[in-house]
């Protein structure tokens, strides 16, 4: 495991800072993970563990509270063994007076019961089925059934199991011709003559199964779960609107609750996983089962994971910052030296390692001291030599493109003077002025993109007045740009190309578009496109290997002058190799030239 880890580590990379931080959260977020999970764990499974207790306690509940309906419904069989009751079904059958008579004291009876039992509401009827043929019932009075009461299964039952408390839900029942009642919870048991043994008939008490489905809907699981009442022939008594289909849940879940009284289990039903449980009513096989959704049981089992992740990754992101500051007392002297000697490879021969011990490292930073002096102090020399160079090259490049642009202005002048336009004359004076204003710059190399566009401009108003229809321009600028500092005179040199060899040698003219733009945020692009006759393949290769041949002197039988390769040296020589023009031209179709600068800052640098 050790030499696993070293070998990772190893990988990782060569910072010693790194391999610390990582060893020491190697060595702690195995036991924080540990830690964590089996909190997790415990805590789910011991929260698990009470809420299906509590769900089964609140089944128990229920339960109880279904037994005692029914056993208040029971309590009113003994109105079967009572003298008026066996009177009745034995005797009150034989004349129209003795029925007469019993009938009256069944009623003195039933009322009789009725004011001893604090529950009474309930109960809708209570019949006396006898099976020689005369019935009593207190909605109906004395009557002859028109059914078989062998037919209804509440009687055959009753009678099959005499001595047995039948507890049954029927949707309907009509014992007596004059009455239906619906939805109701029977309770019935056989009338049997006591001496003989003889099945007389059957008392059943019909208890309004409204009460159950009140008593039901009153305690419920969370804030979804349910309960619901399953006979014992599995068929829904509440709710009235579903049915049992065996086929939601899995027949490990039917044969768990048809082999046990009391019990829970998981289970999918409709696709979620629930917790289910059930116990069994007494005397009557009735199931009743409750549904509740495991995610919302378990909701604080929830808040628990939520709390250990939440814990775990504080305890992680205090490792790493104590483990950060431990690396940080070990590995500060190497880093600081690291830094410094990285800032001196970049150029930076002003910096020095700094001394804070007497150790091994100071050694080190003593000896790199001395070293970065002596190479500094051989750069100055060499830099001076090499500046002064510069500036002369890159103002000897500017020097020859004034007097190139003067003798073609001065040109338009002495062709607009002949005219004897003053105004066009003013206006070219004017624009000359302004463009030398700005390309002299009191002797400034660098200009803002807004003075750049400035010139352009009043070179192309002056270039427009020469040529006229021949000619025509746009300026379109980025205005987020036009504080940024250029050097100066990279416009002109390229629009003075595009008029002179593309615009004004193309029949009907041409258009020159110059677009000053941002690109990746890290360039600018100085783009001057012109519609003018343009280059094929073979042109355009000379004129790159022209522009881009800095040892070869430019043959002036090129016919593009000194404009392009001046404007791509001068900006080599400053930003570097990697800036410079580019030129895409279609024979017919006209050329663009784009000029890429760095940008950084203002622009600006001192040559």
């Amino acid at each position: 495991m050790i030499q696993f880890l070293a070998r990772r580590v190893r990988r990782v990379g060569r910072s010693l800072r790194t391999k610390i931080v990582l060893a020491f959260l190697a060595a702690s977020l195995l036991p924080l993970s540990l830690v964590g999970i089996t909190s997790y764990i415990g805590s789910a499974t011991a929260l698990q563990e009470f809420a299906t207790e509590a769900s089964e306690q609140i089944a128990l509940q229920l339960r109880g509270n279904v037994e005692s309906l029914l056993a208040d419904g029971e309590a009113y069989l003994q109105i079967g063994r009572h003298a008026t009751t066996l009177a009745f079904v034995d005797h009150g059958q034989t004349s129209d007076s003795a029925a007469y008579e019993a009938a009256m004291d069944l009623i003195e009876l039933f009322k009789l019961f009725r004011a001893m039992y604090a529950y009474s509401e309930g109960i809708l009827d209570i019949s006396i089925l006898g099976l020689g043929g005369v019935s009593f019932s207190e909605r109906s009075g004395r009557f002859r059934p028109e059914v078989d009461l062998w037919s209804l299964p509440v009687v055959q039952q009753a009678i099959l199991e005499p001595y047995s408390v039948i507890k049954r839900y029927q949707e309907s029942v009509g014992y007596s011709p004059r009455e239906t009642l619906q939805d109701v919870i029977t309770v019935a048991r056989a009338i049997v003559k006591p001496v003989t043994r003889e099945v007389l008939g059957v008392l059943a008490i019909d208890i309004d199964a409204a009460a159950l489905r009140q008593m039901v809907d009153r305690i419920t699981l969370g804030q979804t779960g349910r309960f619901s009442v399953i006979s014992a022939d599995r068929r829904y008594i509440h709710p009235r609107d579903r049915t049992f289909r065996p086929d939601l849940v899995s027949p490990q879940t039917v044969r768990a609750m048809s082999q046990t009284e009391t019990g829970s289990l998981i289970d999918t039903v409709d696709g979620e996983r629930k917790l289910i449980v059930y116990t069994t009513v007494a005397g009557a096989g009735w199931k009743i089962v409750g549904e509740v959704s495991l995610a919302e049981l378990l909701i604080s089992t929830y808040r628990i994971r939520r709390l250990t992740f939440l814990a775990g990754l504080l305890g992680l992101v205090l490792t790493v910052v104590l483990f950060l500051f431990i690396s940080d007392v070990i590995t500060r002297p190497l880093l600081a030296l690291k830094d410094t000697m990285r800032q001196a490879q970049t150029g930076n021969l002003e910096v020095r390692a700094a001394l804070h011990n007497n150790d091994e490292i100071a050694d080190l930073c003593t000896g790199f001291n001395a070293m970065i002096g002596e190479i500094r102090s051989l750069m100055d020399r060499s830099l001076q030599e090499r500046d002064l160079a510069r500036q002369l090259e890159i103002r000897a490049l500017q020097a020859q493109i004034n007097p190139h642009f003067l003798y073609n202005t001065l040109d338009v002048i002495l062709w607009t003077s002949q005219s004897e336009d003053k105004q066009r004359l003013i206006r070219i004076t004017k624009a000359l002025s302004g463009f030398f204003r700005i390309a002299l710059s009191r002797g400034r190399e660098f200009i803002t993109i807004a003075d750049e566009v400035e010139l352009i401009r009043n070179y192309l108003l002056i270039q427009k007045m020469r040529y006229r229809d021949i000619l025509r321009y746009t300026v379109d600028v980025d205005p987020t740009l036009m504080q940024v500092s250029v050097l100066k005179l990279i416009l002109q040199p390229v629009v003075e190309n595009a008029i002179e060899h593309g615009v004004i040698h193309h029949r009907g003219g041409g258009a020159v578009e110059v677009t000053v733009r941002r690109r990746e945020n890290r360039m600018i692009e100085l783009i001057v496109h012109d519609t003018g006759r343009g280059m094929d393949r073979e042109r355009l290769r000379e004129v790159l290997g022209e522009i881009r041949a800095y040892s070869e002197p430019l043959r002036e039988c090129s016919g593009f002058g000194v404009g392009l390769r001046n404007v791509h040296q001068r900006i080599q020589l400053y930003y570097g190799l990697e800036w410079g023009l580019t030129i895409a031209s279609e024979a017919g179709s006209g050329t663009t030239v784009t000029a890429r600068i760095p940008l950084t800052g203002d622009g600006e640098k001192d040559v």
